[in-house]
């Protein structure tokens, strides 16, 4: 059985990959530019 907590981690962890950035960046205090495309580095 999963926690909430854990549950939260891993849908941000998957929308961070999604939108090319990291989870730790949706707590940020600054705004992060990310590259959008497929494949973007």
């Amino acid at each position: 059985m999963m926690t909430n907590r854990e549950i939260l981690q891993i849908a941000m962890e998957q929308s961070a990959r999604d939108i090319n950035c990291s989870a730790d960046d949706f707590f940020g205090s600054q705004h992060v530019i990310v590259k959008s495309g497929v494949g973007a580095v």
